[in-house]
């Protein structure tokens, strides 16, 4: 927690450097372009003078946002200040269409009506160019923190001057047009275009600022109103579905907060699940989520699940998977207690035992967490091994499967105690698990010879035993 704290007070501090840096170009950069506009009397240099005093305007705003929106929450405000950002965001757009309204009007006066002779100079086209330089360095600068901290405000503020560099280019463009109709004759066609072109710029500088700014209004009221989440909210969808299988969600709903999500989940769980279990399920689906959304605050709400369950089998197959393990003979086993899981695992025949029952053991800590099994139990084998099942005939008695395990131990000095044994019927079937204790410095290919030795000793005193699965474990996890 500390930490976060630390990383949120930096986050803060940079995000204010950025806005106040943002400030202070702006307010220079108005006055070069309004001193040059009205040296020269172009109708579109004044307009971006114009435009620069809003950026101005919206640079303060942002500024004071950012500082806002960083408060902790309170009393009042439990879910922080975060909406501060994107009400700057608004007021930025509001700010840009009366600017937009104004520079429409003038252009057209000049368009349709005999206005002021506009008069480039030299140092007019070096504000211009001054401001692109800048414009370019500012925006870059604010596009890299916003995007670290995922602030709106900065974000608006980026998109901002973007779209001065391009409306900033417009204008230059239009001016060296006016500059050049002095070389033209005053009664051709091409001088009147040239002379007018300050005015066409002004037109469109005013289309680009309207779509920044409507773009920007948008996603801003979007985040005002909870809305324009879908693809977030997808992703956090695709990242459960992949992390935890047995978990259906019901209902995802995300919104935003200036920079902050807040999550609601409403999970499926089984009906017998403890509540300090659902705790360690909560903490695991928290995690899911800030993989997706960094610093999200994830409420999850679970109801006990549907009568139709989930594919098992697949969400089992699939966290192998993810796991890197290759398993085979997997079965699923509902009892009285939940859900029991055999299954055999292929690991390279030269690993030690030791090393396989960890990776072995983390698959199992899944299968319980994730698929809420009780019991599972798992059978290592080589890779390059396949699956033997014997065929059924008599099934034996459990006190038949007891008494062979008594009788096949004095055979197999080189396995240790045999513990966690579990017999059980499936259909006509009876099958047998358990597990045993061994050097932890055996290969796999050594423990699963040991285990193939006392399976097929088992088999030959019960030929009508069912599947068969034994787990070795390391002695060394056993020393106390």
């Amino acid at each position: 927690m500390v930490l976060q704290n630390q990383q949120t007070e930096t986050g803060n501090t940079e995000k204010s450097k950025a806005a106040s840096s943002s400030v202070v170009w702006s307010a220079l950069l108005t006055i070069l372009k309004f001193a040059a506009g009205f040296a020269s009397n172009s109708i579109g240099l004044i307009s971006e003078a114009l435009h620069s005093l809003l950026d101005f305007v919206a640079a303060s705003i942002t500024f004071f946002a950012v500082r806002w929106a960083g408060a902790p929450p309170d009393r009042h405000h439990p879910f922080g200040h975060g909406k501060a950002e994107n009400l700057s965001a608004l007021a930025e757009t509001f700010l840009l269409f009366i600017t937009c309204l104004w520079i429409v009007l003038e252009a057209l006066d000049r368009l349709l009506f005999e206005g002021k002779p506009v008069k480039p100079s030299w140092w007019a086209f070096a504000v211009l160019i001054i401001s692109i330089v800048v414009d370019i360095g500012r925006s870059s600068m604010l596009y890299r923190v916003a995007k670290k901290y995922r602030s709106q405000a900065l974000a608006a503020d980026a998109l901002h001057f973007s779209t001065d560099i391009l409306s900033t280019a417009v204008v230059l463009v239009g001016l060296v047009c006016v500059y050049c109709a002095n070389f033209v004759a005053p009664d051709a066609t091409l001088h009147t275009i040239l002379y007018k072109s300050d005015a066409i710029a002004a037109l469109a500088v005013a289309t680009l600022v309207f779509g920044a700014s409507w773009r920007m209004a948008t996603k801003a009221f979007a985040a005002l109103m909870d809305g324009g989440t879908e693809e977030e909210t997808q992703k956090v969808r695709e990242a459960l579905a992949r992390l935890a299988p047995a978990f259906s969600v019901r209902q995802t709903r995300i919104r935003e907060s200036g920079s902050n999500y807040f999550v609601d989940l409403t999970i499926e769980a089984p009906p017998a699940m403890r509540i300090d279990d659902s705790h360690e399920i909560c903490e695991m689906l928290e995690k899911t989520v800030q993989n997706v959304l960094p610093g999200a605050e994830t409420i999850v709400h679970f109801e006990p699940a549907k009568i139709e369950s989930p594919d098992l089998y697949a969400s089992a197959r699939n966290l192998a998977a993810m796991h890197g393990l290759d398993i085979h003979a997997l079965a699923l086993t509902m009892r009285e207690d939940g859900l029991h899981i055999h299954a055999h695992i292929e690991l390279p025949s030269e690993m030690s035992i030791a090393k396989a029952h960890k990776i072995v053991s983390a698959y199992e800590h899944d299968l319980c967490k994730r698929l809420w099994a009780k019991h599972v139990v798992s059978h290592i084998e080589p890779l390059e091994s396949v699956d033997r099942s014997a065929p059924l005939h008599s099934p034996p008695s459990r006190e038949q499967v007891l008494q062979t395990l008594e009788k096949i131990r004095p055979h197999h000095k080189d396995v240790g105690e045999l513990f966690d044994t579990e017999i059980w019927t499936m259909g006509a079937n009876v099958d047998l698990s358990f597990r045993c204790k061994t050097n932890g410095s055996r290969t796999v290919a050594e423990t699963h010879c040991m285990a193939s030795r006392m399976e097929a000793e088992i088999r030959n005193l019960l030929p009508g035993i069912g599947r068969i699965s034994i787990h070795f474990e390391p002695e060394s996890n056993f020393n106390t």
